[in-house]
C-alpha cells in the first residue's frame, strides 16, 4: 500500500468509533469530504468504497458518519486509523489543489521546490512553487501529474521540456 493509487487521493482520517450503532468519528482534511456520498478506505491492501448512510458535524473539522453496512460497534472499530480517500475526479478542484500547499514538487528525480500557494482566480490553476531558483508557476494539468505521495507530501511530475526556463 505504499504506492497510493494516482487516481485517488487522501482527505481524512477515520478517528474512532462513536456508539454503538456502527458510527464513526472522521477527521475532514479536505473540504471535499463534506460533499460527498461515500468513501474510500483501505483495507488489506485494496481501496474499498464505503457509502454514507447520514453524516452530521460535530466541529468544523469532523464529521460523525455512519456507513452503509457497518452496524456495528466492533464493525466500526476496524476502520479506525484508516485513512480516508475520495476519487480526485470527484473532488471539487479548489479544495483538492488546496490541500497540496506545502507539497515537494519534482519534475522527475529533481526537486523543483515546494508549493507555497495555489493560483486558482483564473481557469488554469497555477502551483506557485518555491525553490532554489526563485519562484517558478507551474499549471496544474492532470496529465503531468505521475504521482501524488500524501504520506511523503511529494508531487512528481513530468514537464513538458523548457517550462521551468519560461517562468
Amino acid at each position: 500500500m505504499e504506492q497510493i493509487d494516482k487516481n485517488i487521493r487522501a482527505c481524512g482520517k477515520i478517528l474512532k468509533t462513536h456508539g454503538v450503532k456502527g458510527e464513526v468519528t472522521v477527521l475532514v482534511e479536505d473540504a471535499a469530504l463534506f460533499d460527498t456520498d461515500y468513501i474510500i478506505v483501505p483495507i488489506d491492501g485494496l481501496y474499498v468504497p464505503f457509502f454514507i448512510e447520514s453524516r452530521r458535524g460535530k466541529s468544523d473539522n469532523i464529521d460523525i458518519i455512519k456507513i452503509e453496512d457497518v452496524d456495528s460497534e466492533s464493525a466500526a472499530q476496524k476502520l479506525t486509523g484508516a485513512p480516508v480517500f475520495l476519487k480526485i475526479e470527484d473532488m471539487d478542484s479548489d479544495a483538492g489543489f488546496a490541500s497540496l500547499e506545502g507539497y515537494k514538487v519534482y519534475n522527475g528525480n529533481s526537486l523543483v521546490g515546494v508549493i507555497s500557494a495555489i493560483d486558482d482566480q483564473t481557469e488554469n490553476v497555477l502551483f506557485e512553487v518555491k525553490g532554489d531558483k526563485g519562484v517558478v508557476l507551474i499549471p496544474a494539468v492532470d496529465e503531468w501529474v505521475d504521482d501524488v505521495n500524501d504520506a511523503d507530501h511529494v508531487i512528481r511530475m513530468s514537464l513538458p521540456e523548457g517550462l521551468l526556463e519560461v517562468n
